[in-house]
């Protein structure tokens, strides 16, 4: 029943109107080999690519799993598919197109071809920032209209929102997981 309270508590934290049992039933059945031939169904090969890196960059494994071994990056894609309204939808993924035109620009490689380690350094330029660029972010993703930008600020909020979601998600289904609750009950 702790897990079913902390999924409803993190749900409001995100401000997301979506059921538990939702969440719950979309987090299990993530629990297979992510070998099997499980297809995205709402990021295209490359964004998955990026989602998958940011899943084990956000929640690295550690003494406990990490995002990968739980195959958080398909939790993240069936919520992005199943929870997100259409709206919210066609901004994440013109994020994640962001991510990936800048990347690939700051690189000079295809996303295919990077590493974890170029992935962790782009990371750092977007989500490692002093507090007042940090607070700058916040305000921008409060935008109501985003369209009302300018050029270069409409691709930061858009990527901002990429990655945000992305992290969201990342630590609703880590912490709902049935198996890390259960290594949190033996670590107290």
């Amino acid at each position: 029943m702790e897990r079913r309270a902390a999924v409803k508590n993190m749900l409001l934290a995100l401000g997301a109107a979506v059921s538990t049992s939702t969440v719950l039933s979309i987090l299990g059945s993530c629990t297979e080999d992510a070998n099997t031939g499980w297809v995205s169904t709402f990021y295209d090969p490359s964004e998955f690519k990026v989602v998958d890196n940011l899943v084990d960059i956000f929640l690295p494994k550690t003494s406990i799993v990490g995002g990968k071994d739980l195959n958080l990056a398909q939790f993240v894609d069936m919520m992005s598919n199943t929870v997100l309204d259409e709206e919210k939808q066609a901004t994440v993924k013109l994020g994640s197109k962001v991510f990936i035109t800048r990347f690939e620009e700051k690189f000079d490689k295809k996303i295919a071809n990077a590493s974890k380690e170029d992935f962790e350094a782009f990371i750092a330029l977007y989500m490692n920032i002093p507090k007042d660029k940090e607070e700058e972010v916040f305000s921008l993703l409060d935008t109501t209209d985003y369209k009302g930008l300018s050029k270069s600020k409409q691709q930061d909020y858009l990527l901002y929102t990429f990655l945000t979601t992305v992290r969201s998600y990342s630590f609703l289904g880590y912490y709902t997981s049935e198996i890390v609750e259960d290594k949190r009950m033996e670590l107290s």
